[in-house]
């Protein structure tokens, strides 16, 4: 509180001050803000929002002063003929709705942020534009969509809203889906996994089997194939199969990462198939590759159901050696040891001391033989 009648004045007269500086700022984005790109147009729209939440109220404090009052009104006049010039742009509009990475639509404005009714506003926005796209206009959307596909973001936040629009096409419009499926001089190679997927489940699926079949000939897309094939109800353990085995021809290391995945994901689907046909044939070639990325994506749930608890001695020896050589036991780690080790744990506590001589005979950097403190697996190993 101002301590002397002076303050008051002064603070207002530099409230007003600052909130002019702030209008005249905002008009100066308005002058090119509609020329920037469209990411960058993106960015400025997440940017004026949290802008408007935090200044779109005048404490009351301040609302006696005129002057304070009409820079105020200046401000959010301002903001908001920004917010309608950057939406002017249809193509604008419409890469908000399919690319996720910092969107805004207008009910934000008025509303406090939820993300669940965000998403379930962008997923009726996608689901009416999805039904503007035709034959007649497909060479627009097309454009639009390859525009949308370079987008970046820096935590992945891009993909899903954009894999959902294209499956939404894909279900809608198969025909235009397969032109995106065959042109990947104009689409992204992680797109093939949505489109096909989608694909599969519908009348088009011969067609869309005949080109990942060729592309499996070819030994093209192996990682993005393989990840279909894994993770994909509608594609079958005809592709899985196929996949893997050219990955494995060629050491593929990213088509043998994802088979592996979901290898241990879909184990209960067929055992047999999944751990015998794909799991360590793929394994073996990840091994050879001293690649370990497998193990922090090996998300499962301990338990009888469980890969790791269904393997013969020989098996956990197999999966345990191709753990050696990684830098951590992290918790996904300590999640396959602790299920090898029931019954076995004379296994996990050799692989411990085959960590330490690997740390002693070549100390690589970064290499952590044992954790300062188990998260999970002790529990396995204190009756011994």
């Amino acid at each position: 509180k101002p301590r002397h009648r002076g303050e008051r004045g002064e603070s207002l007269e530099l409230a007003a001050m600052i909130l002019s500086d702030l209008a005249y700022v905002v008009d100066r984005l308005l002058a090119f803000a509609s020329r920037s790109s469209i990411e960058s147009r993106q960015d400025i729209e997440s940017r004026l929002l949290q802008f408007w939440r935090w200044n779109k109220s005048l404490p009351e404090q301040l609302a006696g002063s005129d002057k304070v009052v009409e820079a105020h009104k200046s401000l959010l006049e301002k903001m908001v003929a920004l917010r309608d010039a950057l939406n002017s742009d249809d193509d604008f509009v419409v890469f908000k709705a399919i690319v996720g990475y910092k969107s805004v639509f207008p009910h934000m404005w008025d509303d406090e942020p939820d993300f669940r009714r965000d998403e379930r506003i962008r997923h009726e926005s996608q689901d009416e534009l999805a039904n503007r796209i035709t034959v007649d206009n497909w060479t627009l959307w097309k454009a639009r969509l390859v525009n949308a596909a370079k987008a970046r973001s820096r935590d992945l936040a891009t993909f899903p809203p954009y894999a959902r629009f294209l499956s939404i096409i894909a279900v809608r419009q198969p025909s235009l889906a397969l032109d995106l499926l065959n042109d990947r001089a104009a689409m992204p190679d992680w797109t093939i996994r949505p489109i096909a997927d989608a694909l599969l489940a519908g009348d088009y699926r011969g067609d869309a089997e005949a080109k990942l079949n060729r592309w499996l000939e070819e030994g093209q897309f192996l990682q993005e194939i393989g990840a279909l094939a894994a993770f994909s109800r509608n594609a079958g353990t005809t592709l899985a199969a196929k996949v893997a085995e050219k990955s494995i021809q060629r050491g593929d290391v990213g088509g043998c990462t994802n088979l592996v995945e979901g290898a241990i994901r879909r184990f209960v689907d067929d055992p047999t198939f999944w751990r015998d046909k794909v799991f360590f044939p793929c394994l073996a070639i990840l091994r050879k590759a001293e690649s370990y990325d497998w193990i922090e994506r090996s998300w499962h749930q301990p338990g009888q159901d469980s890969l790791f608890s269904n393997l013969s001695d020989e098996q956990s020896e197999i999966v345990l050696d191709a753990m050696i050589g990684a830098n951590e036991v992290d918790y996904q780690a300590e999640q396959i040891l602790k299920s090898i080790a029931t019954g076995r744990h004379q296994l996990i506590l050799d692989w411990f001391g085959r960590r330490i001589e690997h740390a002693t005979a070549e100390p690589p950097i970064q290499f952590n033989p044992i954790p300062f403190s188990f998260q999970d697996v002790h529990e396995a190993l204190q009756p011994y």
